[in-house]
């Protein structure tokens, strides 16, 4: 069945990128000696043994929690995808939409009897969504087509936004006895349960406006980025490599740096500091900015550009109030960035400060260039501290 769900009242919703991953799934062979047999073919119904094998192979939901499996009231599986550059779910759903399907079952049975399941998904992918309908057997899934608006796929916006909750002030999504998986955790616990396979592998996208095209590669857990950067012949001189999407990924300056069991996203941009002669006074028909000011607000399906350049100097707020428009919480992060660059600690506490999410988003609208979501999280350290 099909739940109409409210949609992401705040955030931002990006137009298409160049650079943007597409294509099929290239793969790095998994040298044979690595790979270590589970006990295969498992009962899925079987909860304690089901229990027992994913915490072996690394795919448990709820291992780096401190919720039990019994105490769990919601599985959401989180296959909506909003950041630029970042893994497409629906490509990998597609090709392996049965295994997926009983992965999910398999997730389900290793919880409590009346968990409730949901499948938050792209409102775009139609076809999968109408697939997974026609099957009789999932009638128990409930499925949220959801509008791929920034940060739609956050943990905190999802699990309000399908459960229709408030989580407490500083609380998680453990407040409301929810856990989150990925498309991928989904998928390891079918491989651990039906094929006796342990985590080996992730499934990789890799794009951004420094490469011509993007790509989705599955590679070995633990590679180094540049070795699969040098495996799909990309030169990363000269350009910035970010783990994970542009709005929340972290630089990553030492390129043998390996790949875990939570990287879905490997971003390159081209680093540009060049200073444009009279660039406010330019049409910017491929500008990414969230006023009116070029002419890309009025053609939002046209490929745009994105780089390093700030495209200006960090100047003083000029309170445009462009960042409380685009936050998802509701907060007014131009007035935490005064409090905190003004040290009035004490007077933040009152506006809420730790229901941030780090969304960035207050950061990529600022037209005086000033790091909000950077400062923010400096005041968020400095609360804890009290």
């Amino acid at each position: 069945m099909i739940l109409k769900r409210r949609s992401l009242k705040n955030g931002y919703k990006f137009g298409k990128m160049i650079g943007s991953p597409c294509g099929q799934i290239h793969k790095l062979e998994i040298p044979k000696e690595v790979i270590i047999s589970l006990k295969q073919g498992s009962d899925i119904n079987n909860k304690s043994q089901i229990n027992k094998n994913l915490f072996e192979s690394g795919v448990s939901p709820y291992n780096t929690s401190s919720i039990q499996p019994d105490e769990v009231k919601n599985l959401i599986i989180n296959a909506v995808h909003t950041e630029p550059y970042c893994l497409t779910n629906n490509i990998i759903i597609s090709e392996n939409l049965e295994r997926f399907l009983i992965g999910i079952e398999i997730l389900k049975n290793s919880l409590n009897d009346n968990v409730n399941v949901y499948l938050a998904i792209n409102q775009d992918d139609k076809q999968i969504i109408r697939q997974i309908n026609d099957k009789s057997k999932y009638k128990w899934l409930n499925i949220c087509p959801l509008k791929a608006k920034y940060p739609q796929n956050h943990e905190i916006i999802l699990t309000e936004t399908i459960l229709r909750e408030k989580i407490p002030y500083n609380g998680t999504i453990f407040d409301l006895k929810t856990v989150i998986v990925d498309v991928q955790d989904v998928l390891h616990a079918y491989e651990a349960i039906i094929d006796g396979k342990p985590v080996l592998e992730r499934i990789i996208a890799i794009g951004g406006s420094g490469l011509e095209k993007g790509v989705f590669v599955k590679v070995l857990i633990g590679t180094p980025i540049n070795h699969i950067l040098a495996e799909l012949n990309i030169n990363a001189d000269g350009k910035r490599v970010i783990i994970g999407g542009v709005m929340t990924g972290t630089q990553c300056d030492d390129l043998s740096t390996p790949i875990d069991r939570t990287t879905n996203t490997i971003t390159i941009l081209k680093e540009n500091r060049n200073r444009e002669f009279l660039f406010f006074l330019r049409a910017g028909i491929k500008r990414g900015s969230f006023s009116n000011a070029f002419l890309s607000s009025l053609f939002p399906m046209i490929e745009r550009n994105a780089d390093t350049n700030l495209n200006g100097e960090m100047r003083s707020c000029i309170y445009c109030n462009y960042c409380e428009e685009v936050c998802p919480v509701g907060l007014m992060p131009y007035l935490l960035n005064k409090f905190i660059t003004h040290d009035l600690i004490d007077e933040a506490i009152n506006y809420k400060p730790l229901s941030c999410i780090d969304c960035n988003l207050c950061t990529y609208v600022c037209p005086s260039k000033i790091p909000v979501a950077s400062n923010i999280k400096d005041l968020k350290e400095k609360i804890k501290e009290l």
